[in-house]
């Protein structure tokens, strides 16, 4: 169960950490899509001049020459993409089955620790007792 709470958590730690990283690279590709596509216009309003320069400060600093430079950037970032995606899948299963986990660890922790049967009892009781005379509950049917 331990072993289990522990790749549970060591899948959520590695998500967070590709999260902002691949958030941020989105925002490069994008402003230096801009950036290309600024460049390429021969006449631009005084609102494009200064996108472009914002572009180009982002462009520069993250060493984006091209656009082969910056397909590189796209296929790195497709890549952490698959693997957030896997890593996401992996949680997921981990969770699902921790949830199972924690449930029967739950269970066995009442019957072991209470008077669980008589709870069971109880609780059928209860039901029965609300259940209208004349149906049969499993069948759905009038006896």
């Amino acid at each position: 169960m331990s072993d289990l709470k522990e790749r549970y958590e060591s899948a959520l730690r590695e998500i967070n950490s590709y999260t902002p990283s691949n958030t941020r690279l989105d925002g490069i590709i994008e402003q230096a899509e801009q950036y290309f596509e600024l460049s390429a216009k021969q006449v631009l309003s005084e609102a494009e001049k200064i996108r472009l320069n914002i572009f180009r400060h982002t462009v520069t600093a993250n060493n984006i020459h091209s656009a082969d430079d910056l397909q590189q950037l796209k296929n790195e970032r497709e890549i952490a993409n698959k693997k957030i995606t896997a890593l996401r899948k992996g949680f997921e299963s981990c969770k699902k089955q921790y949830e199972v986990y924690s449930g029967i660890a739950a269970t066995y922790r009442d019957i072991a620790c209470s008077d669980y049967i008589s709870k069971l009892v109880l609780a059928e009781k209860e039901k029965q007792e609300f259940q209208p005379k004349g149906i049969d509950m499993k069948k759905g049917q009038m006896i």
